[in-house]
């Protein structure tokens, strides 16, 4: 059995500001990259995007169109920020309804 990195590495957090990097060997390689600018940029590539949130979802399926993208993350369970709506929903089912 062979260890080899893919193609490109993509690791997400959800703020570009608070980029989490890895504390591995090879984790300053070329093919590592902490943000997507551009999912154009990369066509045709084996590609492994490592995350919890919606950053990592969003990135994977911004890229799987045209690449082969496998999706890591070390929990169980992926995390994801509630959208309004579904915020909006949660309260009106909570609020007691006056008759």
């Amino acid at each position: 059995m062979t260890n080899s990195l893919p193609a490109t590495l993509l690791l997400r957090s959800a703020s570009k500001a608070n980029v989490r990097r890895l504390d591995v060997p090879g984790a300053d390689l070329a093919v590592v990259s902490y943000q997507l600018d551009d999912p154009e940029e990369f066509k045709g590539k084996d590609i492994v995007v490592i995350g919890n949130g919606d950053a990592a979802i969003e990135t994977a399926l911004a890229l799987s169109d045209h690449n082969s993208v496998t999706l890591a993350n070390r929990r169980s369970e992926f995390r994801s920020r509630e959208s309004p709506t579904a915020r909006r929903s949660r309260r009106q089912s909570e609020t007691p309804r006056s008759r």
